[in-house]
């Protein structure tokens, strides 16, 4: 059965805060699955990686 997990970071450095609004990882057990990455006023930046699944 596969354990889906989130990490959201938010930047503590105000100058980094300025350009970056968060950055969420995401996957399912030992795995990375995806990142997005918000800018702040902006798009997304998202990489979606793709592997061997168990």
């Amino acid at each position: 059965m596969r354990s889906a997990w989130q990490l959201q970071l938010t930047p503590l450095d105000s100058q980094l805060a300025e350009l970056i609004d968060s950055l969420i990882t995401s996957g399912h057990d030992k795995y990375i699955e995806q990142m997005v990455m918000q800018e702040q006023g902006g798009d997304p930046t998202i990489l979606t990686l793709h592997g061997n699944s168990e």
